[in-house]
């Protein structure tokens, strides 16, 4: 673990931003989030004029709108893979499962004829 951090693990902002390059650590509180979220449901890819309303009612820098519009694509991007190899995964079971079962019968009626 990195021993210049400053943070104390509870979401707040850092109180020891000495190092060059070292951002403050901002976690969005619960009714920004909310509010980020309703817009998502409407809005997945808010224009630059959106996301500066949206920067004025939430407080927040637009940069940290656009990151987290960004961030919030990336993660439904990757539940809706995850849910698909689930998918997948348990046809290629059922695929397989069915596929043994007739080897197994093609195996019994070639035995029959012997």
């Amino acid at each position: 673990m990195d021993s210049s951090y400053g943070g104390n693990g509870s979401g707040e902002e850092e109180t020891s931003n000495s190092q060059k390059g070292k951002k403050q650590y901002h976690r969005h509180s619960t009714q920004q989030i909310q509010q980020l979220e309703a817009f998502y449901k409407e809005c997945p890819h808010p224009d630059k004029n959106q996301r500066q309303q949206l920067s004025r009612e939430l407080g927040l820098d637009q940069k940290q709108i656009k990151f987290w519009f960004q961030n919030k694509r990336t993660q439904i991007k990757a539940q809706n893979e995850r849910a698909d190899n689930n998918a997948l995964r348990a046809e290629n079971e059922r695929i397989h499962c069915e596929n043994l079962a007739m080897q197994e019968a093609l195996k019994k009626h070639h035995l029959s004829f012997l």
